[in-house]
Parts: structure tokens; sequence; C-alpha cells
């Protein structure tokens, strides 16, 4: 079983248009680097301490801590 407690940023697409086809959006590179370079300009250091994730592994021991976010690409 693998384990890792990294750092993670998620990648949320949503096509208001058509949801069922929202997956097709990870395709849309001019999309995706406007949304990428938005969160990355607009980032701001003091929220990573609201942005931590403290939880357990049922195969491991102790607590682990990972800071955690999310990005939505969202198409209208």
């Amino acid at each position: 079983m693998r384990f890792d407690a990294s750092n993670r940023l998620f990648l949320i697409w949503v096509d208001e248009q058509d949801f069922e086809a929202s997956w097709k959006l990870k395709r849309s590179v001019e999309l995706l680097t406007r949304a990428i370079t938005s969160y990355v300009d607009n980032f701001d250091r003091t929220r990573i301490e609201k942005m931590k994730v403290s939880f357990s592994h049922k195969a491991k021991s102790g607590v682990f801590q990972a800071i955690s976010d999310a990005v939505f690409v969202v198409r209208s």
C-alpha cells in the first residue's frame, strides 16, 4: 500500500454549459494556463496556515500534515 503526505494542489474543471463534458477542459491549455497563472499571481502566503490539513492513516501511526488547495477552472 502506498502512502504519501505531500502537499497537494487540486485542479477542478467545471464546464457550466455542459457539466458532463467538464473533463474535456483539461485539453484547453489556454484556459488552464490562465487559471494557474491567476492562482500563482494572487497567492497570499498568509493563507498557508488555513490551508493546512491534519489527518491519520490506518496503516501508519501518527498524525500527518499537508498543505492543500484547489483551483477551479471554469468555462461559462
